[in-house]
Protein backbone atom coordinates (compact mmCIF):
# COMPACT_ATOMS: atom_id res chain seq x y z
CA UNK A 1 0.00 0.00 0.00
CA UNK A 2 1.36 3.42 -1.00
CA UNK A 3 2.36 5.73 1.83
CA UNK A 4 -0.27 8.36 2.62
CA UNK A 5 1.93 11.41 2.13
CA UNK A 6 0.49 14.85 1.50
CA UNK A 7 1.49 14.79 -2.17
CA UNK A 8 0.27 11.24 -2.80
CA UNK A 9 -3.13 11.86 -1.23
CA UNK A 10 -3.48 15.25 -2.91
CA UNK A 11 -3.15 13.61 -6.33
CA UNK A 12 -5.02 10.37 -5.55
CA UNK A 13 -8.05 12.09 -4.08
CA UNK A 14 -8.06 14.75 -6.78
CA UNK A 15 -8.61 12.03 -9.38
CA UNK A 16 -11.89 11.17 -7.61
CA UNK A 17 -13.38 14.68 -7.94
CA UNK A 18 -16.39 15.12 -10.24
CA UNK A 19 -17.91 18.29 -11.65
CA UNK A 20 -21.45 19.19 -10.72
CA UNK A 21 -23.64 18.85 -13.86
CA UNK A 22 -20.88 16.89 -15.60
CA UNK A 23 -18.17 17.96 -18.00
CA UNK A 24 -20.26 18.54 -21.13
CA UNK A 25 -21.50 22.00 -20.17
CA UNK A 26 -20.88 25.05 -22.38
CA UNK A 27 -17.96 26.17 -20.19
CA UNK A 28 -16.22 22.82 -20.71
CA UNK A 29 -16.37 23.22 -24.48
CA UNK A 30 -14.48 26.53 -24.51
CA UNK A 31 -10.79 26.89 -23.70
CA UNK A 32 -10.48 29.80 -21.26
CA UNK A 33 -7.59 32.23 -21.13
CA UNK A 34 -8.17 32.82 -17.41
CA UNK A 35 -9.34 30.49 -14.64
CA UNK A 36 -10.74 32.15 -11.52
CA UNK A 37 -10.54 30.03 -8.35
CA UNK A 38 -13.17 30.36 -5.62
CA UNK A 39 -12.87 28.28 -2.45
CA UNK A 40 -15.90 28.55 -0.19
CA UNK A 41 -17.17 27.16 3.10
CA UNK A 42 -19.95 28.43 5.36
CA UNK A 43 -20.34 31.69 3.40
CA UNK A 44 -24.03 31.76 2.50
CA UNK A 45 -24.22 35.52 3.15
CA UNK A 46 -21.27 36.35 0.89
CA UNK A 47 -20.78 33.79 -1.87
CA UNK A 48 -23.40 35.37 -4.14
CA UNK A 49 -21.67 38.76 -4.09
CA UNK A 50 -18.34 37.04 -4.70
CA UNK A 51 -19.60 35.23 -7.80
CA UNK A 52 -21.45 38.30 -9.09
CA UNK A 53 -18.21 40.31 -8.95
CA UNK A 54 -16.52 37.70 -11.16
CA UNK A 55 -19.42 37.21 -13.53
CA UNK A 56 -19.59 40.97 -14.21
CA UNK A 57 -16.04 41.01 -15.64
CA UNK A 58 -15.88 42.62 -19.08
CA UNK A 59 -13.27 40.81 -21.18
CA UNK A 60 -12.39 40.17 -24.80
CA UNK A 61 -11.39 36.60 -23.88
CA UNK A 62 -13.20 33.60 -22.35
CA UNK A 63 -12.76 32.79 -18.65
CA UNK A 64 -13.95 30.04 -16.35
CA UNK A 65 -14.85 30.10 -12.65
CA UNK A 66 -13.71 27.08 -10.61
CA UNK A 67 -15.80 26.85 -7.43
CA UNK A 68 -14.84 24.38 -4.70
CA UNK A 69 -17.61 24.08 -2.09
CA UNK A 70 -16.25 22.29 0.99
CA UNK A 71 -19.48 20.71 2.34
CA UNK A 72 -20.82 23.70 4.26
CA UNK A 73 -23.44 23.11 6.98
CA UNK A 74 -25.27 26.30 5.97
CA UNK A 75 -26.89 27.16 2.61
CA UNK A 76 -23.64 27.87 0.74
CA UNK A 77 -23.82 24.64 -1.26
CA UNK A 78 -27.35 25.29 -2.50
CA UNK A 79 -26.45 28.84 -3.55
CA UNK A 80 -23.41 27.53 -5.46
CA UNK A 81 -25.56 24.95 -7.23
CA UNK A 82 -28.06 27.63 -8.19
CA UNK A 83 -25.31 29.79 -9.72
CA UNK A 84 -23.77 26.79 -11.51
CA UNK A 85 -27.11 25.83 -13.03
CA UNK A 86 -27.77 29.39 -14.20
CA UNK A 87 -24.25 30.10 -15.55
CA UNK A 88 -23.22 26.86 -17.25
CA UNK A 89 -21.15 28.88 -19.73
CA UNK A 90 -18.88 30.16 -16.95
CA UNK A 91 -18.99 28.07 -13.75
CA UNK A 92 -17.46 24.67 -13.01
CA UNK A 93 -18.60 23.61 -9.55
CA UNK A 94 -17.04 20.89 -7.40
CA UNK A 95 -18.98 19.69 -4.35
CA UNK A 96 -16.37 18.42 -1.90
CA UNK A 97 -16.58 15.68 0.70
CA UNK A 98 -14.70 16.91 3.78
CA UNK A 99 -13.60 13.35 4.56
CA UNK A 100 -11.65 13.56 1.30
CA UNK A 101 -10.77 17.27 1.14
CA UNK A 102 -9.12 17.35 4.59
CA UNK A 103 -5.83 15.56 5.19
CA UNK A 104 -4.32 14.91 8.62
CA UNK A 105 -0.51 15.00 8.60
CA UNK A 106 1.49 12.51 10.72
CA UNK A 107 2.08 15.12 13.45
CA UNK A 108 -1.66 15.82 13.76
CA UNK A 109 -2.21 19.08 11.87
CA UNK A 110 -4.84 19.26 9.14
CA UNK A 111 -4.45 20.51 5.59
CA UNK A 112 -7.26 21.38 3.20
CA UNK A 113 -7.12 20.22 -0.40
CA UNK A 114 -10.05 22.31 -1.65
CA UNK A 115 -8.07 25.35 -2.80
CA UNK A 116 -5.27 23.25 -4.27
CA UNK A 117 -7.75 21.10 -6.18
CA UNK A 118 -9.29 24.27 -7.60
CA UNK A 119 -5.89 25.26 -9.01
CA UNK A 120 -5.28 21.75 -10.30
CA UNK A 121 -8.61 21.94 -12.17
CA UNK A 122 -7.70 25.17 -13.97
CA UNK A 123 -7.32 25.10 -17.75
CA UNK A 124 -6.51 28.76 -18.33
CA UNK A 125 -3.13 30.24 -19.17
CA UNK A 126 -3.61 32.51 -16.16
CA UNK A 127 -5.08 31.87 -12.69
CA UNK A 128 -6.86 34.45 -10.53
CA UNK A 129 -8.37 34.17 -7.04
CA UNK A 130 -11.31 35.38 -5.02
CA UNK A 131 -12.24 33.61 -1.78
CA UNK A 132 -15.95 33.11 -1.18
CA UNK A 133 -16.27 35.91 1.38
CA UNK A 134 -14.41 38.57 -0.68
CA UNK A 135 -15.57 40.31 -3.85
CA UNK A 136 -14.35 42.27 -6.85
CA UNK A 137 -15.57 45.80 -7.55
CA UNK A 138 -13.91 46.68 -10.85
CA UNK A 139 -15.44 45.03 -13.95
CA UNK A 140 -12.20 45.57 -15.90
CA UNK A 141 -9.90 43.86 -13.34
CA UNK A 142 -9.21 40.71 -15.36
CA UNK A 143 -8.80 42.58 -18.64
CA UNK A 144 -6.25 45.00 -17.15
CA UNK A 145 -4.19 42.14 -15.72
CA UNK A 146 -4.26 40.05 -18.89
CA UNK A 147 -3.22 43.04 -21.00
CA UNK A 148 -0.10 43.45 -18.86
CA UNK A 149 0.75 39.73 -18.84
CA UNK A 150 0.33 39.34 -22.60
CA UNK A 151 2.64 42.28 -23.33
CA UNK A 152 5.29 41.47 -20.70
CA UNK A 153 6.48 37.84 -20.66
CA UNK A 154 8.90 38.58 -17.79
CA UNK A 155 5.94 39.41 -15.55
CA UNK A 156 4.51 36.28 -13.94
CA UNK A 157 2.16 37.80 -11.37
CA UNK A 158 0.00 40.94 -11.47
CA UNK A 159 -1.86 42.28 -8.45
CA UNK A 160 -3.76 45.43 -7.49
CA UNK A 161 -4.68 47.54 -4.52
CA UNK A 162 -7.78 46.61 -2.51
CA UNK A 163 -9.98 47.80 0.31
CA UNK A 164 -10.74 46.17 3.64
CA UNK A 165 -14.44 45.92 4.46
CA UNK A 166 -13.76 48.10 7.50
CA UNK A 167 -12.66 50.88 5.15
CA UNK A 168 -8.86 50.68 5.08
CA UNK A 169 -6.78 50.48 1.92
CA UNK A 170 -4.95 47.18 1.54
CA UNK A 171 -1.47 48.33 0.49
CA UNK A 172 0.27 51.13 -1.34
CA UNK A 173 4.02 50.52 -0.98
CA UNK A 174 4.62 48.69 -4.25
CA UNK A 175 6.61 50.46 -6.96
CA UNK A 176 4.94 51.05 -10.32
CA UNK A 177 7.49 49.11 -12.38
CA UNK A 178 7.82 45.29 -12.51
CA UNK A 179 10.12 44.04 -9.75
CA UNK A 180 11.79 40.93 -8.38
CA UNK A 181 9.83 40.78 -5.12
CA UNK A 182 11.52 38.00 -3.11
CA UNK A 183 13.33 40.17 -0.58
CA UNK A 184 10.37 42.52 -0.14
CA UNK A 185 8.03 39.60 0.59
CA UNK A 186 10.44 37.86 2.98
CA UNK A 187 11.02 41.10 4.87
CA UNK A 188 7.29 41.99 4.91
CA UNK A 189 8.01 45.29 3.21
CA UNK A 190 5.04 44.78 0.88
CA UNK A 191 1.86 42.77 0.99
CA UNK A 192 -0.12 41.14 -1.82
CA UNK A 193 -3.86 40.71 -1.48
CA UNK A 194 -4.49 37.22 -2.82
CA UNK A 195 -7.98 38.27 -3.89
CA UNK A 196 -6.36 40.62 -6.44
CA UNK A 197 -3.58 38.53 -7.92
CA UNK A 198 -3.31 36.79 -11.26
CA UNK A 199 -0.37 34.57 -12.21
CA UNK A 200 0.81 32.31 -15.00
CA UNK A 201 -0.34 28.74 -14.51
CA UNK A 202 2.83 27.21 -15.93
CA UNK A 203 4.89 29.03 -13.30
CA UNK A 204 2.81 27.59 -10.49
CA UNK A 205 3.07 24.09 -11.93
CA UNK A 206 6.87 24.15 -12.14
CA UNK A 207 7.59 25.71 -8.71
CA UNK A 208 9.05 23.34 -6.10
CA UNK A 209 6.23 24.03 -3.57
CA UNK A 210 8.47 23.56 -0.55
CA UNK A 211 5.63 24.74 1.68
CA UNK A 212 3.69 21.50 1.09
CA UNK A 213 5.96 19.89 3.68
CA UNK A 214 5.79 22.79 6.15
CA UNK A 215 3.15 23.53 8.78
CA UNK A 216 2.47 27.14 7.86
CA UNK A 217 -0.98 28.48 8.67
CA UNK A 218 -1.25 30.22 5.32
CA UNK A 219 -0.66 29.14 1.73
CA UNK A 220 -0.62 32.41 -0.20
CA UNK A 221 2.55 33.93 1.29
CA UNK A 222 4.85 30.92 0.67
CA UNK A 223 3.39 30.47 -2.80
CA UNK A 224 4.08 34.13 -3.61
CA UNK A 225 7.64 33.90 -2.26
CA UNK A 226 8.42 30.80 -4.32
CA UNK A 227 6.88 32.30 -7.45
CA UNK A 228 8.89 35.50 -6.99
CA UNK A 229 12.03 33.45 -7.66
CA UNK A 230 10.75 32.62 -11.13
CA UNK A 231 9.47 35.97 -12.45
CA UNK A 232 8.81 39.66 -11.86
CA UNK A 233 5.68 40.99 -10.17
CA UNK A 234 3.66 43.93 -11.48
CA UNK A 235 1.42 46.13 -9.31
CA UNK A 236 -1.61 48.09 -10.54
CA UNK A 237 -2.21 51.09 -8.28
CA UNK A 238 -5.98 50.79 -8.40
CA UNK A 239 -8.54 49.35 -5.99
CA UNK A 240 -10.35 46.47 -7.70
CA UNK A 241 -11.64 44.36 -4.79
CA UNK A 242 -12.80 44.25 -1.18
CA UNK A 243 -11.30 41.97 1.45
CA UNK A 244 -14.01 41.19 3.95
CA UNK A 245 -12.80 41.24 7.56
CA UNK A 246 -14.85 38.65 9.44
CA UNK A 247 -14.86 37.77 13.11
CA UNK A 248 -13.59 34.27 12.41
CA UNK A 249 -11.04 33.70 9.68
CA UNK A 250 -7.51 32.32 9.66
CA UNK A 251 -5.94 35.77 9.95
CA UNK A 252 -8.68 37.39 12.06
CA UNK A 253 -10.26 35.24 14.75
CA UNK A 254 -12.44 35.76 17.81
CA UNK A 255 -9.91 33.51 19.56
CA UNK A 256 -7.05 36.00 19.80
CA UNK A 257 -4.46 33.28 20.42
CA UNK A 258 -5.25 31.77 17.01
CA UNK A 259 -4.76 35.18 15.44
CA UNK A 260 -1.42 35.58 17.21
CA UNK A 261 -0.39 32.09 16.09
CA UNK A 262 -1.13 33.18 12.51
CA UNK A 263 1.24 36.16 12.81
CA UNK A 264 3.94 33.92 14.29
CA UNK A 265 3.46 31.38 11.52
CA UNK A 266 3.95 34.13 8.93
CA UNK A 267 7.23 34.97 10.68
CA UNK A 268 8.28 31.30 10.60
CA UNK A 269 7.46 31.21 6.89
CA UNK A 270 9.68 34.22 6.19
CA UNK A 271 12.49 32.76 8.29
CA UNK A 272 12.24 29.47 6.41
CA UNK A 273 12.56 31.11 2.99
CA UNK A 274 15.24 33.54 4.14
CA UNK A 275 17.35 30.52 5.05
CA UNK A 276 16.45 28.67 1.85
CA UNK A 277 17.41 31.60 -0.38
CA UNK A 278 20.24 33.13 1.66
CA UNK A 279 18.39 36.40 2.25
CA UNK A 280 19.10 38.51 5.32
CA UNK A 281 16.05 39.23 7.44
CA UNK A 282 15.63 42.82 8.55
CA UNK A 283 13.42 43.92 11.46
CA UNK A 284 10.51 41.61 10.76
CA UNK A 285 10.18 40.69 14.45
CA UNK A 286 9.26 44.29 15.19
CA UNK A 287 6.47 44.19 12.65
CA UNK A 288 5.19 40.87 13.97
CA UNK A 289 4.96 42.19 17.52
CA UNK A 290 3.26 45.35 16.25
CA UNK A 291 0.56 43.19 14.60
CA UNK A 292 0.20 41.15 17.79
CA UNK A 293 -0.07 44.23 20.00
CA UNK A 294 -2.65 45.78 17.66
CA UNK A 295 -4.79 42.64 18.02
CA UNK A 296 -4.33 42.65 21.79
CA UNK A 297 -5.24 46.36 21.86
CA UNK A 298 -8.41 45.65 19.87
CA UNK A 299 -9.50 43.15 22.54
CA UNK A 300 -8.26 45.35 25.43
CA UNK A 301 -6.59 42.24 26.90
CA UNK A 302 -4.18 43.61 29.52
CA UNK A 303 -2.74 40.23 30.50
CA UNK A 304 -1.78 39.40 26.91
CA UNK A 305 -0.48 42.93 26.41
CA UNK A 306 1.95 42.47 29.29
CA UNK A 307 2.92 38.99 28.10
CA UNK A 308 3.79 40.02 24.53
CA UNK A 309 5.38 43.30 25.59
CA UNK A 310 7.81 41.29 27.73
CA UNK A 311 8.38 38.82 24.91
CA UNK A 312 9.05 41.60 22.39
CA UNK A 313 11.39 43.30 24.84
CA UNK A 314 13.31 40.06 25.43
CA UNK A 315 13.65 39.63 21.66
CA UNK A 316 14.74 43.25 21.23
CA UNK A 317 11.78 43.79 18.91
CA UNK A 318 9.98 46.73 20.49
CA UNK A 319 9.06 49.61 18.19
CA UNK A 320 7.59 52.96 19.13
CA UNK A 321 4.20 51.94 17.69
CA UNK A 322 4.21 48.67 19.65
CA UNK A 323 4.90 50.58 22.86
CA UNK A 324 2.08 52.99 22.06
CA UNK A 325 -0.48 50.23 21.47
CA UNK A 326 0.73 48.49 24.63
CA UNK A 327 0.26 51.60 26.75
CA UNK A 328 -3.11 52.27 25.09
CA UNK A 329 -4.29 48.80 26.14
CA UNK A 330 -3.42 49.57 29.77
CA UNK A 331 -4.35 53.24 29.99
CA UNK A 332 -7.63 54.88 29.04
CA UNK A 333 -5.86 58.26 28.74
CA UNK A 334 -3.25 56.96 26.28
CA UNK A 335 -6.01 55.15 24.39
CA UNK A 336 -7.86 58.44 23.94
CA UNK A 337 -4.64 60.08 22.71
CA UNK A 338 -4.07 57.23 20.21
CA UNK A 339 -7.59 57.48 18.80
CA UNK A 340 -7.27 61.24 18.47
CA UNK A 341 -3.92 60.92 16.71
CA UNK A 342 -5.32 58.42 14.20
CA UNK A 343 -8.37 60.60 13.58
CA UNK A 344 -6.21 63.67 12.93
CA UNK A 345 -3.90 61.65 10.69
Amino acid sequence: MAEQTFENELVRRFALQKEYLGDEKAVNKTMPLVSVCVATYNQQDYIGQCLDGILMQQTDFPFEIIVGEDESPDNTREICKMYAEKHQDKIRLFLRDRNESHFTKPYGTKSRFNGLWNRMSCRGKYIAFCEGDDYWTDPTKLQQQVDIMEKNPEVGLVHTDFEMSVGNVGHSKWPAEPIVATEKLINAECHIGSLTMMYRRDLFEKMPKLYYQQDFKMGDLPMQIEMSRECKFQYINKITAVYRVLENSVSHNSDIQKEIDFYKSARECRMFYAKQYGIELKEDDKQMYLYIMKSVYGRKDKALARKYFREAKENKALSLKTRLFYMSTLSRFVDLFLKLAYKLA
